[in-house]
């Protein structure tokens, strides 16, 4: 799996998977409130979008840390499988 970011491993180690997938939506809010006034984003709402990807990434590594690279290729397969059954890569 090719990842954008390094590795946070002090939060694969000691987050539980609740945890993360919790500072994960605490990133969103956070790029929410950066938007002001329901305007186009901001710089820092960018940043709160891309360190919530981070976590996410710290998320997918922790999965592949328990279950395997396998489980996780299944898993995104069955994402793209959904989301292309839903229209939303176009025609």
């Amino acid at each position: 799996m090719k990842f954008n970011f390094p590795a946070a491993t002090k939060f694969i180690e000691s987050n539980t998977m609740r945890e993360q997938i919790a500072h994960c939506l605490s990133e969103g809010y956070e790029a929410i409130s950066a938007i002001k006034n329901d305007e186009a984003e901001t710089f820092e709402s960018a940043v709160e979008i891309l360190d919530g990807l981070h976590g996410y990434e710290t998320a997918i590594r922790k999965l592949i840390n328990e279950r395997g690279e396998e489980y996780v290729e299944r898993a995104r397969q069955a994402v793209i499988r959904k989301n292309d059954e839903r229209g939303y890569y176009g025609a």
